[in-house]
């Protein structure tokens, strides 16, 4: 009966001090934020690292359940939700279902997709791409994405793909880039004749098999004359032979940063003959395995052309 009596009255001051609790939470000053305020903070706090890090989901989904305010206003806000991990099955079903008609970032920050159901309903919606995986599982996500012979993202502005140094190449030129600004891709390519307005460019690791030719890469460079920064590292074009009808002219370009296999590197000398770039260009230059960077070819360049050693 004591037992009783004591577990009664224990329940009761529970109850009393949830009940305090929450009159102090409604007193505190976050609890009185008009909606929008308090939306632009979750948004800064739930967003705050970048989308190919994996602790970005963590973020939204703690912040959601803070209390009750905080979980109702998260799940109205679709773009709370816009950062897919596809390495986790439960948070990209959830994800992708909160997000609503939102435009989405996938990101795979592991070799390994878990996610494996059809993305192809949510493809309009897809705004970037990052992602590490091995070739069957990056081929796998853009068979998720659109099976048919030619994808076409026509939505995507941002496209980050990487491959295990490991792994083979990966040859997606069946994947068509035409609204995307920033390119990254190392040991992948794409359909470099659809590649347009860019405004970075890095490609890394693409032997002659995989690598845009000379008339494909300096025709992305034509069709970007706004491009700001340009790293090329062991690209390998094959066409050498191939004759410039011009020069290009890129008015806007702030780096230009080239690391080749050879001291005495064809492709920075075809660089240097056809590019014209502003005196404020810094360019820089470094043979493949070097720990620093070297000025091997200060001479070739135009006399407007600023040289940075690091």
């Amino acid at each position: 009966m004591e037992r009783s009596t004591l577990l009664h009255e224990e329940n009761q001051l529970i109850k009393k001090l949830s009940d305090l609790r929450t009159k102090l939470n409604a007193l505190a000053p976050i609890g009185v934020l008009p909606p929008e305020v308090l939306l632009q903070i979750l948004s800064i706090c739930a967003h705050r690292t970048n989308p190919s890090s994996r602790r970005s989901f963590r973020h939204v989904m703690a912040f959601s359940q803070v209390c009750r305010q905080w979980r109702a206003l998260a799940l109205q806000t679709s773009n709370l939700w816009t950062i897919i991990d596809l390495c986790n099955i439960a948070y990209a079903s959830t994800y992708l279902t909160r997000s609503g008609d939102a435009h989405i970032s996938l990101v795979a920050a592991s070799p390994v997709i878990a996610y494996s159901e059809s993305l192809e309903k949510h493809k309009s919606r897809i705004s970037s791409i990052h992602a590490v995986l091995f070739p069957d599982n990056m081929y796998a996500l853009f068979r998720s994405i659109d099976a048919s012979d030619t994808v076409l993202l026509s939505s995507l502005t941002e496209l980050n793909l990487r491959i295990p140094p490991i792994a083979d190449r990966v040859d997606l030129s069946c994947a068509q880039t035409p609204a995307v600004r920033k390119l990254t891709l190392e040991g992948v390519m794409v359909d470099w004749e659809s590649c347009q307005k860019l405004i970075v460019l890095k490609l890394v690791g693409l032997p002659a098999t995989h690598a845009p030719s000379y008339r494909q890469l300096f025709g992305m460079f034509e069709r970007s004359p706004s491009a700001k920064e340009i790293h090329m590292e062991d690209v390998e074009p094959h066409d050498r032979d191939y004759w410039f009808p011009s020069k290009v002219t890129l008015s806007r370009l702030s780096g230009l940063a080239v690391v080749s296999k050879q001291a005495d590197s064809d492709f920075m000398r075809i660089l240097q003959e056809n590019l014209i770039i502003l005196p404020m260009t810094q360019v820089k230059f470094r043979p493949s395995g070097a720990a620093i960077w070297t000025p091997n070819f200060r001479h070739h360049f135009p006399v407007n052309t600023v040289l940075q050693d690091v």
